[in-house]
């Protein structure tokens, strides 16, 4: 099993208070879907509160419904999405942010249906300084090609990157 897989309790415990719990979370969101905001951004103040895992979580569940989702790292600093996915080694959000490469070229397959990746990247760039470019601006206005987008932020304390992030979101959670 991928190490990714190990956090997904919808599939592994999906009778569990917690799956519930995310069932519930996704039945919330449809409504902010419907009504066209489909970029959303999880956030929380520290590392190690849940955010990927809530993400990846999210993600599937969305996916299950038939809803075309990206799920984006976009913690360029610590990308553990990236690492779990072991996707070290492919070009993702920074190569885009850096070069004005098309979302496209970023997007790597999960394994699920419905549900795509965009991993952190192999830019080297400070993350900031990449998240500050107008490529960033275009890079967001490209993801209405899928019905979600989930990006997975850093930790609110640990710098300015989920605010730079913000600024090209519909919604937060």
């Amino acid at each position: 099993m991928p190490a990714w897989e190990k956090n997904l309790v919808v599939l592994r415990e999906p009778r569990s208070p917690s799956a519930e719990a995310l069932r519930s979370l996704r039945a919330r969101l449809s409504k902010t879907l419907a009504s066209g905001k489909r970029r959303l951004l999880i956030l929380s103040t520290w590392p190690g509160e849940g955010k990927s895992v809530l993400s990846i979580n999210l993600a599937v569940l969305l996916a299950q419904l038939g809803l075309s989702t990206a799920l984006i790292d976009g913690d360029l600093r610590k990308p553990t999405l990236t690492r779990l996915f072991g996707l070290d080694d492919r070009p993702g959000l920074s190569d885009c942010l850096e070069e004005g490469r098309p979302v496209a070229q970023a997007v790597a397959p999960s394994g699920y249906e419905n549900l795509s990746l965009i991993p952190r990247g192999l830019s080297k760039l400070s993350p900031s300084n990449l998240l500050g470019r107008a490529t960033a601006t275009q890079f967001f206005n490209d993801l209405p090609q899928f019905g979600c987008a989930l990006i997975d932020s850093p930790p609110l304390s640990a710098c300015g990157d989920a605010q730079l992030i913000a600024t090209h979101v519909d919604a937060a959670l």
